[in-house]
């Protein structure tokens, strides 16, 4: 049961978020109740209706256990948690699913100067939400390496976590802990990408790392060609002996960043690719 006064919080946060980001459309969830029978209708015990009061795109049916977690309110979560000695975050929203899903994007240029095979690599946050149940609350730490001068950058997963949209099992993430915890880890986890761009692969490696990649086969030919960003337009076939573990990453993240033209699944592939590459690199 949501109390007056966390009804009223929540309007303020969401009062408050849209006034950050006014060039943000934000959607507006509600729920209602689901009823059946012409004479005398009755409501469906245990579901209800989720769906966009603004412009009635229905997103999904949902139980009496549904904790309804606007978008807005993740949000604010962050930037109230975020710790100080991250400096300022930047934000990048994003709509997909009739607005049903949101990803967040958050970075942090003033988080160290952290370098991978000469590429700067800044730390960053995706944060999920959804009103469909295509997607819990999520949190993903990871980092981006700015390829080239046009800004494209590849987005190396490193931990996440999930949260269920329930009454009683959601509360307010502390989103400030988990960026702490996580950032204590990450000059570590830069010294291992710097080990994936130090090895080098022989032919029969790189063709079994590639093989092993969360991509059909059609899409794994393209990456053995795909001209490299941060690689003078080399391509890993190009490279020979000389292709590293790093640069079967940096083909795979730059392929699925302007090749892949789902969203869902650019998000699906992000945590993938290196999860591929790692259990790989314990079988060669």
């Amino acid at each position: 049961m949501i109390t007056t006064d966390a009804v009223k919080e929540r309007e303020g946060t969401i009062e408050k978020i849209r006034g950050l980001f006014p060039d943000v459309d934000f959607p507006s969830p509600v729920i209602e109740p689901i009823f059946y029978g012409r004479l005398k209708p009755k409501k469906v015990t245990n579901r209800n209706l989720i769906l966009d009061r603004d412009t009635g795109n229905q997103w999904d049916v949902v139980s009496d256990a549904y904790h309804l977690v606007h978008h807005e309110e993740i949000l604010s979560m962050v930037m109230d948690s975020t710790p100080a000695e991250f400096g300022k975050p930047k934000f990048k929203t994003k709509f997909i699913n009739d607005k049903a899903r949101s990803i967040f994007t958050v970075s942090f240029p003033e988080i160290g100067d952290f370098k991978v095979d000469g590429s700067k690599i800044n730390a960053k946050v995706v944060i999920g939400n959804s009103y469909d149940r295509s997607a819990r609350v999520t949190y993903v730490w990871g980092a981006d390496e700015l390829v080239c001068s046009n800004g494209l950058r590849a987005f190396v997963k490193k931990g996440s976590k999930k949260v269920k949209h329930l009454t009683g099992s959601f509360s307010k993430i502390d989103f400030g802990e988990i960026m702490s915890g996580t950032l204590s880890q990450f000059s570590e986890q830069v010294g291992i990408w710097d080990q994936w761009s130090k090895k080098k692969l022989t032919e029969i490696q790189k063709e079994f790392m590639i093989g092993e990649l969360p991509f059909t086969e059609n899409e794994k030919e393209k990456i053995m060609l795909l001209p490299l960003l941060n690689k003078g337009g080399q391509t890993l076939t190009s490279l020979g002996k000389s292709a590293t573990v790093w640069s079967i990453n940096s083909a795979s993240t730059q392929y699925t960043e302007h090749e892949v033209n789902s969203d869902v699944r650019k998000l699906e592939l992000e945590g993938k690719i290196a999860t591929s590459i790692v259990q790989s690199l314990k079988k060669i």
